[in-house]
């Protein structure tokens, strides 16, 4: 077992692929929000303002992430960093839990791991997806599903395309022509992550990660995102009539969908290419965030 587990938990939102092509470093950076701004390219439609600061949890942290410098290489440098939940908003039973888990876990994993060894421990299996060591953990857990009406995850398969990731879903393809998925993981309820590439038709190209969220389930998984008040925040209506939110920060930026059905969070990682290799000289605009936005039908995705 390995207890280095929760704090990659907190850090990652997909599969493994864009780690893996940097050495597991790149602090995967992710945003709830729903805001009034208005810009010339979008129009808002929320009746309410939501933002980053909805859906911090607990205090700031100290990250370390990897940025750009000359011939492709990354210096690693220490921020502070907010943490959020990647459930919903901070009204929703989801991020209520998430946030109630999330701080037992802050107050006790020190304490309750000190008391196991490295060998299984029995529990891995039924509670796979939450990072459960002791009983008391998996009473905790078990408390505050129920107490939030939250069904938990059972079983998870990986998939490997967008073909794959269609059948495993029962979902039409939602992704355009300038979208690829190298890989990633559903569970049983049908919550998902994948890692992906998108190619632009003015020739950008980044990577991204694409978490979708089911309502009505308790999700574990929570991303740091250096400073909340570091992005820019706007709504928009994407080509297929969904409205979203879209969030531009200095290391990445966010395509946010609060569904019916699911919370969608998109990582788009414009300092990795859409072939996951480094690249510098290049911050992601509104226009473009826009463009991606539009190259993914949300609707076929509640």
């Amino acid at each position: 077992m390995n207890h280095q587990k929760r704090q990659t938990d907190k850090n990652e939102l997909g599969n493994l692929k864009i780690m893996k092509k940097l050495r597991a470093k790149i602090i995967v950076t992710a945003t709830l929000v729903l805001c009034l701004a208005l810009t010339g390219l979008g129009t808002a439609y929320a009746t309410k303002m939501f933002g980053l600061k909805d859906q911090i949890m607990g205090d700031k942290s100290q990250i370390t992430i990897l940025v750009p410098v000359e011939n492709g290489t990354f210096v690693e440098t220490l921020i502070p960093s907010d943490t959020i939940s990647l459930q919903g908003y901070a009204e929703s039973k989801e991020y209520q839990a998430a946030s109630e888990w999330n701080t037992f876990l802050d107050q006790n994993l020190t304490r309750l791991v000190s008391k196991v060894g490295n060998g299984p421990t029995g529990l891995e299996e039924k509670y796979a997806g939450y990072s459960v060591y002791t009983q008391e953990m998996a009473d905790k857990l078990e408390a505050v599903t129920a107490k939030y009406g939250l069904k938990l995850h059972t079983s998870i398969r990986h998939f490997y395309d967008e073909k794959e990731l269609s059948q495993v879903a029962g979902k039409d393809i939602f992704l355009g022509e300038t979208n690829k998925v190298e890989g990633g993981y559903i569970y049983d309820d049908g919550t998902f992550r994948y890692d992906g590439g998108a190619r632009l038709s003015n020739g950008i190209s980044f990577a991204y990660q694409l978490g979708y969220c089911r309502k009505g389930v308790f999700d574990a998984v929570y991303l740091n995102i250096g400073n909340a008040n570091d992005y820019k925040e706007w709504s928009y209506k994407t080509t297929g009539g969904v409205v979203v939110t879209l969030a531009v920060g200095p290391h990445s930026s966010l395509v946010i969908a609060n569904l019916d059905k699911a919370f969608v969070t998109i990582n788009v990682l414009p300092e990795i290419s859409a072939d996951f290799e480094p690249q510098t000289g290049y911050k992601i605009s509104e226009a473009d965030l826009e463009t991606f936005a539009d190259s993914i039908d949300f609707s076929k995705l509640d």
